[in-house]
């Protein structure tokens, strides 16, 4: 069913069955079969109460796997178009743990598409996923995470809308996706740096999905994630045309084009930003020269350059996958404003 939200009220009345199927993974006894799929109940394995120590901090909060199982995994019983999934987690280190999968998904081995995280327990990296079965693209977020990522609540977001993905970690954009249908199913990461990594895929997500929150792999580790809550998980439907307002930093850098002071000569590079659809640029900057880049094939390559004095607004006509700008100042001044919104 498509309910539009996912919120924790109803857990207090229902309990996690009434917002989750379950299902485990074990390895098989019987002759002829290595696995076996069992139906489960969501509340077996997410144990949760509202006693508080103090706000949200719960006195049974855990989500665990015991030994012997490969997998346990929650699917909401709501799916969502498109969407918007926040959670609020500590992210567990344990030595020859398993994958923590949460975000969205259908039913598994990313048919139908993926649009999550992931946490590797053992090394302690978190990556954002993006694509179908044939092709999903998967970008290390491993140095954005806070250092005590395992032992404090951070937030853990995703908006997914039409033709874009975007990954946060406590509200900052740590990784973005430009998202299209292809006739070869393909994706990859073009860029790993500050302030975010970014990508492209040609093997795009249903728009229609549901709610993972998985334990994944290492048998033979019993494994507890503490303080998991539903207090701490909010989903909803998303806006598959709601505005996308991404800021112009410096390729590599934490720092903006706005408030940079510039002087004749200084040249610098934007990172990218998703290619497809309508997109305006907003800059005020002094006398220079702006350059529109596109990634395609694999390179990338000059679209056009526009002299700029002052305030620019201009809509970016190139469709590609992913885009830059590249801005080379001829006076003396500073940067003001340099955004692009996607529309």
């Amino acid at each position: 069913m498509a309910s539009g939200f996912l919120r924790p009220s109803p857990a207090i009345e229902g309990g996690v069955d009434s917002l989750f199927h379950c299902w485990r993974r074990i390895p098989s006894t019987r002759v002829g079969l290595e696995e076996e799929f069992q139906p489960c109940r969501a509340s077996e394995y997410w144990r949760v109460n509202y006693d508080e120590a103090r706000y949200t901090d719960f006195s049974e909060s855990v989500y665990l796997k015991p030994r012997g199982l490969i997998t346990v995994s929650l699917r909401s019983r709501s799916t969502f178009t498109y969407g918007n999934f926040a959670l609020m987690a500590k992210l567990p280190r344990v030595e020859g743990g398993p994958i923590l999968w949460f975000g969205f998904e259908h039913d598994d081995l990313f048919a139908g598409g993926v649009v999550h995280f992931s946490w590797f327990s053992g090394r302690g990296s978190l990556y954002a996923n993006i694509g179908g079965a044939s092709k999903v693209v998967s970008m290390d977020l491993t140095k954005f995470l806070p250092k005590d990522a395992s032992d404090r609540y951070h937030w853990y977001s995703i908006v997914y809308r039409r033709g874009v993905a975007m990954w946060f970690i406590d509200n900052r954009l740590r990784a973005i996706a430009s998202v299209a249908s292809g006739e070869v199913k393909d994706g990859g990461v073009v860029y790993d740096e500050s302030p975010y990594v970014a990508a492209w895929t040609t093997d795009a997500p249903s728009a229609q999905l549901a709610v993972l929150i998985d334990i994944d792999g290492a048998p033979d580790v019993e494994f507890r994630w503490v303080g998991l809550n539903p207090w701490g998980l909010r989903v909803s439907n998303g806006d598959p045309e709601v505005p996308v307002k991404v800021k112009l930093y410096r390729a590599g850098s934490e720092a903006t084009w706005a408030g940079s002071v510039v002087k004749p000569g200084d040249e610098f590079y934007s990172q990218p930003l998703p290619g497809m659809g309508r997109k305006t640029l907003l800059l005020n900057a002094p006398g220079g020269e702006l350059t529109v880049e596109y990634f395609a094939d694999g390179e990338w390559g000059e679209a056009r350059g526009i002299q700029v004095s002052g305030t620019v607004a201009m809509g970016i006509i190139e469709d590609a996958p992913l885009i830059r700008f590249r801005y080379r100042a001829r006076e003396q001044g500073s940067v003001r404003v340099a955004s692009m919104t996607l529309t």
